[in-house]
């Protein structure tokens, strides 16, 4: 009786035409009340116990305390979200339905602090992440949970176990999920076990980096022809320029590459998710404005072909926007205050009414200007201050890396043209502009290699600058083949190029 009555309730709540979004609310909600129960008691905390964070100022103070709560709510989340996961991959069920089920369920963290305050006649107990002494102390379920949070997690296990067994119909399948499911939970609450010792920004900032990675596998279960689409429009050889902008802005800070990145390796990930979702959102919100172009020049992206609806496409990529910043958060305000800098270039770089793309020349100052203030960014990164920032790489990357950048114009002459936008291969036509947009490059290989020797002692400093002035001209060369133009073979030798003088960054440290 019981089990029909679980599965007509599971039926009901899959078949709801209630949007998922209202599921997330609903999620918020149950959050906050089991926070505002847990404020009755003066034994119970609103944060797990954790080592205390060194405040520096007011400003950093109020930013550590906001975040020193997050990763309560982030445990929470990314827990239902990795439980939707694993329940999705082992029944086979939609995802939609899933996460309808899963999120109703999140009524039950609440059973936490009322149960512990039944218990503890009023008085609370403190809910805190296990430190098993041993493998054994964490099974069946850890001995340092408290009575509530054992009962809410034997809950969980049983609505879970219930509802696997209802869609497989098998045992024995039930079992490996539940298995997988305690797997998960288990790694995220014995995260200060694994990551010690460990601030409450720590465990923020881990959390994050588990909901984003989550967040990517939720988009592939969801649609996978949508998947398949964005993943064909990331442009990796684009997006890798970006990274290598933040860890050259680490590596010309006196800290250095290595040192900067063993000390802040937590942080270090989330901005690697940083840049990939600042990128993948900036490409999306240029195709949405570029449509009429690409239907010309490229026309296998996913809005040409009607592979993915304007308005999800629209959606995904304003979230992604969103996620970077608030990743951004997580790391710094000083870090996040450039993301959200870097996202406004990106939005006023491709969309009306200011669209400066279609502005020849400055268009490219733009691009150049992103990709400074991504070095910029790996140097604050690296804690040094912004005011000691080298002065002549901001004229190196509005000049002569702003003149280089032209070479993306050379795939989009035609649809260029038939939108009105100026570019150089347009102005001078193709053949000329190779040549141009040639001189450029060797220009800017021979400026980026005197500053690299700058740095180095007197015996490199020709070695270098002959290194730069040999790749600047196998440029000019790639773009002026007489075989035929690919992009590629340019985009390639130069995220080439920029590794090897990450590697002579590095080498002198």
């Amino acid at each position: 009786m019981a089990l029909k009555f679980i599965k007509k309730t599971i039926a009901a709540i899959e078949d709801t035409r209630i949007p998922l979004v209202y599921y997330f609310i609903s999620f918020v909600c149950w959050v906050a009340i089991r926070q505002f129960i847990e404020l009755f008691s003066d034994h119970s905390r609103l944060r797990f116990e954790l080592l205390p964070c060194a405040y520096y100022d007011y400003y950093t103070a109020f930013w550590t305390q906001i975040l020193s709560h997050c990763h309560h709510s982030l445990c929470w989340l990314q827990n239902f979200l990795a439980g939707a996961i694993i329940l999705a991959l082992g029944t086979r069920e939609n995802i939609r339905k899933v996460l309808r089920v899963t999120l109703f369920s999140v009524f039950a963290i609440v059973l936490t602090p009322i149960i512990d305050l039944i218990a503890s006649y009023g008085k609370g107990l403190n809910v805190h992440y296990p430190y098993p002494k041993s493998f054994s102390d964490f099974f069946p379920i850890p001995r340092d949970f408290t009575i509530g949070m054992a009962a809410t997690a034997a809950a969980i296990m049983s609505i879970t176990f219930a509802y696997a067994l209802i869609k497989t119909r098998n045992i024995f399948k039930s079992a490996v999920i539940i298995l997988g499911l305690y797997a998960s939970a288990a790694l995220s609450f014995l995260l200060p076990f694994l990551l010690r010792p460990v601030m409450p920004l720590m465990a923020t900032r881990a959390f994050m980096v588990f909901l984003a990675v989550e967040i990517v596998i939720l988009v592939r279960l969801w649609d996978k022809n949508l998947f398949r689409a964005l993943r064909r429009d990331i442009r990796i050889t684009r997006a890798a320029h970006y990274q290598l902008m933040f860890l050259l802005g680490i590596a010309i800070s006196s800290n250095g590459l290595i040192s900067s990145i063993a000390g802040e390796w937590l942080s270090f990930l989330l901005m690697l998710i940083v840049i990939f979702f600042s990128w993948i959102g900036a490409v999306m919100v240029n195709n949405i404005a570029d449509v009429k172009i690409d239907r010309i020049t490229s026309p296998g992206r996913p809005l040409v072909t009607g592979a993915v609806a304007l308005t999800t496409y629209s959606l995904l990529g304003w979230s992604c926007l969103g996620l970077a910043a608030l990743c951004a958060f997580m790391v710094s305000p000083a870090i996040a205050f450039l993301t959200i800098t870097g996202i406004g270039i990106s939005v006023i770089y491709s969309l009306p009414p200011f669209r400066f793309k279609r502005i020849p020349l400055f268009s490219k100052t733009m691009i150049a200007a992103a990709s400074l203030l991504m070095v910029v960014t790996g140097y604050v990164f690296a804690g040094m201050p912004l005011l000691e920032f080298p002065r002549i790489l901001i004229w190196y990357f509005l000049i002569f890396a702003a003149l280089a950048l032209n070479f993306i114009d050379l795939k989009d002459i035609e649809g260029d043209k038939a939108a009105g936008i100026l570019t150089i291969p347009v102005v001078f036509g193709e053949k000329k502009a190779k040549i141009i947009i040639g001189l450029f490059f060797i220009a800017a290989y021979l400026a980026a290699g005197i500053i690299v020797a700058a740095k180095l002692n007197l015996h490199s400093i020709l070695a270098v600058i002959l290194i730069a002035a040999g790749i600047g001209l196998k440029q000019f060369f790639f773009l002026n083949d007489k075989k035929g133009y690919k992009e590629n073979r340019v985009l390639l030798t130069y995220l080439a190029s920029l590794i090897l003088f990450l590697f002579i960054f590095t080498l002198r440290r």
